[in-house]
């Protein structure tokens, strides 16, 4: 639910954020875009001497209420948006947690990072369910398959391995187009899967039967994300080439974003025609991809920006200043937003110190 306070009754609400309000140590402050109203977590160290995580992984969950937020100090947060709380501090990791997944009913977390292993946490668990592997190599994605308990998984010199997050027992190994994997995404559907990594290029396969669909050579230096628009018909990748390519799934339709002067490091689709495209510049950009024309801008990051994530009307962005930007988009900026009239509005411009 998108959740937009009055500024009579935020006033109040922000000042008791500004504050660290649990364990998991975050406080907020507010500001102000011209299509997009945001709010600011900033997360703080469990160690008072220590410096605030960087961060580097976010998930919504199916809901859109709760996101969790990880980084380079091992620590899972659990964030409600509408609460605007830590609700758990998830703590198993020894190295960063590079990559979060929710399931798709919001049943089960996944992590993984640059320790190798692959954790699963329940909804209200403080410890994990289940460990799904422990490797020498460091993880740098994982993802769930649609409508299934299979998670997928690829990192710096490992397979793309796929697991049953129920039983705990690994499925299949499948080659990978290189080494140092960094990004992996399935259709809406769970029907195909994208990856792609150091060397540029884009595989994709049928998880079901674990065949290899086709290879592209989509970039010129490492890929670090990739995304599939909510239909199903375009898979959006982008790099240090500071590339972000937009390719049909039919093969009919290919075209690549302007470039900016950055390397791009996180793609979120909002819908089936916008993309929100996040980098090294500190910027997100907002592009229309009918007119291949960027329609928007966010600032306020201070450092790259290494996440997105996009529900309901609600754009998530963390990245190396250790922000959560979270930015709600208005009725008439031309995004999917999914909830009343009633709900949605501009928050006023006030900022917490």
């Amino acid at each position: 639910m998108v959740f937009a306070p009055s500024f009579r009754a935020l006033v109040p609400l922000c000042f008791g954020l500004a504050m660290v309000v649990s364990s998991g140590g975050l406080r907020c402050a507010f500001a102000e875009s011209a299509q997009w109203s945001s709010e600011v977590v900033q997360l703080m160290p469990a160690d008072p001497t220590a410096k605030r995580p960087v961060v580097v992984s976010l998930a919504l969950d199916f809901s859109g209420r709760r996101l969790a937020i990880a980084g380079d100090d091992h620590a899972i947060r659990i964030w409600d948006l509408g609460e605007r709380r830590v609700l758990q501090r998830l703590v198993g990791h020894t190295g960063w947690v590079r990559s979060l997944a929710y399931s798709g009913d919001g049943s089960q977390l996944a992590s993984a990072g640059g320790d190798g292993r692959i954790l699963i946490w329940s909804e209200s668990a403080s410890q994990p369910l289940r460990e799904l592997m422990r490797g020498d190599e460091a993880l740098s994605a994982i993802a769930f398959r649609p409508g299934t308990s299979q998670l997928a998984s690829v990192g710096f010199h490992e397979p793309l391995r796929f697991f049953d997050t129920t039983t705990g027992a690994q499925l299949t190994e499948l080659d990978c187009p290189c080494i140092d994997m960094r990004a992996i995404a399935f259709t809406p559907d769970g029907g195909l899967m994208a990856g792609g990594g150091r060397n540029g290029k884009i595989r994709i396969w049928d998880p079901e039967t674990g065949e290899t669909q086709s290879t592209h050579a989509a970039h010129r230096q490492r890929i670090r994300a990739v995304a599939f628009s909510p239909d199903g018909n375009w898979l959006a990748s982008c790099g240090e080439d500071r590339r972000v390519r937009i390719a049909s799934l039919d093969g009919n339709s290919e075209f690549t974003l302007p470039p900016a002067a950055a390397k791009v490091m996180a793609v979120e689709f909002l819908g089936a025609q916008r993309l929100a495209v996040g980098g090294s510049d500190n910027l997100i950009r907002i592009w229309d991809l009918e007119s291949r024309q960027e329609v928007d801008r966010l600032t306020g990051h201070t450092g790259s920006v290494m996440a997105l994530a996009f529900r309901g009307g609600t754009l998530v962005s963390a990245g190396f200043d250790a922000t959560v930007r979270v930015w709600r988009a208005e009725l008439n900026a031309g995004i999917e937003v999914r909830t009343p009239a009633s709900q949605a509005g501009r928050l006023e411009s006030f900022e917490v110190r």
